[in-house]
């Protein structure tokens, strides 16, 4: 178990052999200067060597600084996943800090955003702010010569990306990582679940596991092979011989439908990683059918990275696994006092090169990070042999007439039943002012209602929902995780119906 936090002078003195100088952008330099034919981005339509990508780079980062961008400026990227590498290079050579917002980019947002880089603009953030990549912009990089030097972070301490958190109970909160934090947290994976390689995630670098994958790729010389539709995950898997593959429970579940489509198997796969939420049971029979790598589950969160990773053959719904060497995990009560041994709790953990506070917001943020501990919102305990047990979310839990329903429980129950491909059960306010018990399904064929009733019945303790509403899919954030509240906003018009309803979205 971890003794300490690591401090900024811990962790610039701990990388200095591997990043002298707090310069992220260097990676990509040194083995377009060692390997220059190596491959470096594989994408659909083509592959970039690491020369390639450097030119690529410059020729972005020199339209960035004469579009006015300055080092340290907050910079905002939406562009097309083919892009995405070679704009984080991009962002890293002229020192910025750089991000992937997950929602609308808004003028008034807390995190204060320098610049907009986008394809299209967006109708509530300044025009003038805004670099649009376009075929101009386009060309601009492909033809003008940039032979420009790269800026330079102050130090090791100099924040260089903003992740955002969940947002699965409100608006998304930036998460600040220094250079010092983003190299550590990058060795620390490299020995976890990107010590097999290639790997490939299914979660763009919008993304915080995305993200970390296209930074160790380069910080390694290896090759990052950006994600797509799920048809396009299973051809790079096939040409790349991918060996270990992480993503959400959805894009797990699409990636085995396309291949049972088009007959294909995965035998080249070692290991396949779930992320984000709960991996149904069911999921995992199925994947079996097409592949014979190790499936593992994994938890953890933005702010501080992987806590825990199972072995799905355990069969524990509750087990999420043993908890990795370099995390400390307590469970403690309401006022932070420590449990007994096997008592559930409150689950907090602490570990190097996490995230220390939220940016600018921070104050306003409940929960989370405080105190040099990640408190995760999560109920748990720590069994004998040191494995995390989840006994669910306190944020979501359902108070439905006096009866406490953990929402993840019942959706496991009704993923594994087999009777949907997807489902979300959530809590809103019904017209009379109470608390309603809804369900969300995207049901597979053959569904039955009657046994769907029968069986939350039995996982609720005989409480019915007071809706049941059939949906074309459910809302997740970038990581896979169900956005409960935003389900039951866009379908607050059907909640009030105890019949099964299909409604053309969300």
């Amino acid at each position: 178990m971890v003794k300490r936090v690591a401090t900024e002078e811990h962790i610039g003195g701990a990388l200095n052999n591997e990043l002298e100088t707090p310069k992220p952008f260097e990676h990509l330099a040194r083995h377009a200067h060692l390997t220059p034919s190596a491959i470096a981005l594989a994408t659909e339509h083509r592959d970039f060597t690491y020369q390639q990508l450097l030119r690529q780079v410059k020729g972005i980062a020199g339209v960035l600084r004469d579009a006015g961008v300055q080092a340290g400026d907050i910079v905002v990227s939406q562009v097309k996943t083919d892009l995405h590498l070679a704009m984080m290079q991009a962002l890293f050579h002229e020192a910025v800090i750089g991000c992937g917002y997950p929602s609308q980019v808004d003028v008034d947002n807390p995190v204060g955003f320098d610049w907009f880089v986008s394809h299209q603009y967006s109708p509530t953030f300044p025009a003038e702010k805004t670099i649009i990549i376009d075929d101009s912009f386009m060309l601009d990089v492909t033809t003008s010569p940039r032979e420009i030097d790269h800026r330079t972070y102050d130090d090791f301490s100099s924040l260089c990306r903003l992740r955002f958190s969940s947002g699965t109970t409100g608006s998304p909160i930036a998460i600040p990582f220094t250079v010092g934090h983003l190299e550590g947290h990058t060795r620390t994976v490299d020995e976890q679940w990107m010590s097999l390689r290639p790997v490939m995630s299914l979660m763009t670098i919008q993304n915080g596991l995305g993200f970390t994958c296209a930074y160790s790729n380069m910080r390694n010389g290896d090759k990052y092979i950006a994600p797509g539709s799920a048809a396009k995950n299973l051809s790079q898997i096939k040409r790349n011989y991918v060996a270990a593959v992480i993503g959400s429970p959805t894009q797990l579940s699409e990636l085995v439908n396309e291949a049972k489509k088009t007959g294909a198997r995965l035998d080249d796969l070692v290991r396949l990683i779930s992320a984000g939420s709960y991996l149904p049971l069911q999921l995992v029979d199925r994947i079996m059918t097409i592949s014979g790598a190790t499936i593992l589950n994994s938890y953890g969160s933005t702010e501080t990275g992987m806590v825990a990773w199972q072995d799905t053959l355990s069969r524990d719904a509750t087990d999420v696994g043993e908890i990795l060497g370099n995390v400390e995990v307590q469970i403690v009560d309401e006022d932070d006092r420590l449990v007994p041994p096997g008592e559930t709790g409150f689950i907090r953990w602490r570990c190097e090169f996490m995230a220390q506070s939220y940016f600018r917001d921070a104050k306003d943020h409940v929960g989370g990070l405080r105190n040099g501990w990640f408190y995760s919102g999560d109920l748990g305990s720590v069994s004998v042999d040191n494995h995390l047990h989840l006994a669910g979310r306190m944020s979501e839990m359902i108070n439905a007439g006096g009866v406490k329903i953990d929402p993840s429980k019942v959706d496991a129950a009704i993923q594994a039943s087999g009777l949907v491909h997807d489902v979300c059960t959530f809590a809103y306010q019904r017209n009379e002012g109470l608390v309603g018990f809804g369900v969300a399904i995207v049901p597979s064929p053959g569904f039955d209602l009657g046994t769907l009733k029968t069986l939350i019945a039995q996982e609720c303790r005989n409480v019915k929902p007071h809706a049941i509403v059939e949906v074309n899919s459910i809302a997740r954030n970038q990581a896979g995780k169900v956005l409960r509240a935003e389900m039951a906003k866009k379908l607050r018009s059907h909640l009030d119906q105890a019949t099964t309803h299909a409604p053309p979205g969300p």
